[in-house]
């Protein structure tokens, strides 16, 4: 059993174990401080993510990397060798990554097609977190390299932050699918006035479900300002990976979660309105983990390393963490379905007479949409996975979209599956989409869970 320690006694009976102790933390602060200083400088100048994103001041720090691979590995710098992409570094150290050539092809020419200003693809395997593209561009700022783009939460989470809410209020029994919420306004902007009851007013009615596959503000707002407190709240954005550094091959940027104590303003989080970002491999991320049965996979993306006498170089361990109960994650993936079958990326995968591009394919996703005034910038996501029954990958798309959008992520995401189960590149025409059965078409947004 642990004992308070007097430290008179120990002052006085173990001065010499003092003495040492106290020059041994101050050799130790100095180590770290020059450790810092030689990282600030290898660090490369940044005018992309702080000048396009919500990038907030007090953010943790970023996670130190150990080795200089770990610094030097360049995803344009790979070439494809013996079906691999692999990257030969200067001392002649090779570094093979998990990358898919032909995904990666995809991503790469998909987001340079519509010269985007910001943009990033990441995909990931849901069972084991090799990441199997992980591309960038920007025509704004040729500067930003794809790791940037992908590692950097330059973006706000948006809508995609519903996610976070619906697993906390199933996962601790405060709301259910069909939870029913009448409302009025808050479509666009989310007041007060949105969030507070009005009979006379609230003459439209959606479930939690209808929210998640249409994006609903208001609805999820009201569930969040009724039912979760902001410690709730705040645990289950943590358990998502907000907050802290990510375990990973090449060092992710934190993304931060604000979570108010006040009522109204943490409805307004709850709902995707500020206060929260997100790296492309963090919503993968969180895809993953909603896919795999409540369980984040680390995320993984240097297959092997051979130093130039063929010695093999130990790689980081993996690991496995328990986000949500797998209840919780099954649930919330199925509401995620109506936002591709009946919600805000339904144009991205039926073709306007209500047939599918991937006809034995339901995919699960999230849409999430915010917009900057000064300079403007619209922030487009889509996060998710496919296919919803047996997961296989999972991804995250973010578009930093002038006002006249040039594409939208699930018009990307889509042609991205179509290359994924259909082992066929999107310049080519899609195949025919088949006609959704009857009761699919239907305008019933919520499923019996």
């Amino acid at each position: 059993m642990a004992q308070d320690i007097d430290i008179k006694k120990v002052f006085l009976g173990k001065r010499a174990a003092l003495i040492l102790f106290l020059g041994g933390f101050t050799v130790l602060l100095a180590v770290v401080a020059v450790q810092q200083r030689m990282r600030s400088a290898a660090e490369p100048k940044r005018s992309g993510p702080e000048a396009v994103g919500v990038v907030q001041s007090g953010a943790p720090p970023e996670q130190i990397r150990q080795f200089r691979w770990q610094r030097e590995v360049s995803l344009p710098r790979a070439v494809l060798e013996d079906g691999r992409l692999v990257q030969t570094m200067a001392d002649g150290t090779r570094i093979r990554l998990t990358l898919e050539p032909e995904l990666q092809q995809t991503a790469d020419r998909l987001l340079r097609r519509y010269q985007l200003p910001y943009a990033s693809i990441v995909m990931i395997s849901v069972r084991t977190g090799r990441v199997l593209a992980m591309a960038g561009y920007s025509k704004a700022d040729p500067g930003l390299t794809p790791r940037q783009l992908a590692l950097a939460a330059w973006a706000p989470a948006a809508s995609v932050f519903k996610l976070v809410t619906a697993a906390a209020l199933i996962e601790r029994n405060k709301a259910r699918p069909m939870t029913r919420v009448c409302y009025h306004g808050g479509l666009r902007s989310l007041s007060a006035a949105n969030l507070t009851d009005d009979p006379k007013k609230d003459t439209t009615c959606h479930t939690l479900a209808d929210a998640v596959g249409m994006s609903l503000n208001p609805v999820v707002g009201k569930l969040a300002r009724k039912r979760l407190s902001r410690n709730e709240l705040l645990d289950t954005a943590n358990r998502f990976g907000w907050n802290a550094a990510i375990d990973f091959d090449l060092g992710i940027r934190p993304s931060l979660a604000s979570i108010p104590a006040e009522e109204i303003p943490r409805a307004r989080v709850a709902a995707g309105f500020w206060q929260t970002t997100l790296s492309p491999l963090h919503g993968a991320l969180v895809a993953q983990a909603l896919a795999n049965g409540g369980v984040m996979v680390r995320p993984q993306i240097v297959d092997e390393i051979r130093r130039p006498n063929g010695q093999k170089v130990k790689l980081p361990a993996s690991w496995r963490k328990q986000v949500v109960t797998p209840f919780t994650a099954k649930v919330v993936g199925r509401m995620m379905v109506l936002t591709t079958t009946v919600g805000t990326a339904r144009d991205g995968f039926y073709d306007r007479h209500g047939r599918a591009y991937l006809p034995s394919v339901k995919v699960a996703a999230k849409t999430g949409t915010l917009s900057r005034k000064s300079p403007p910038l619209d922030y487009n996501w889509l996060v998710g996975f496919a296919p919803f029954d047996r997961p296989q990958v999972a991804f995250a798309i973010l578009l930093g979209n002038t006002p006249r959008w040039r594409t939208k992520p699930h018009f990307l995401a889509r042609q991205l599956l179509q290359a994924v189960f259909a082992r066929r590149t999107p310049d080519l025409a899609p195949s025919k989409p088949t006609r959704r059965p009857r009761s699919d078409r239907s305008r019933a947004a919520s499923p019996v869970i």
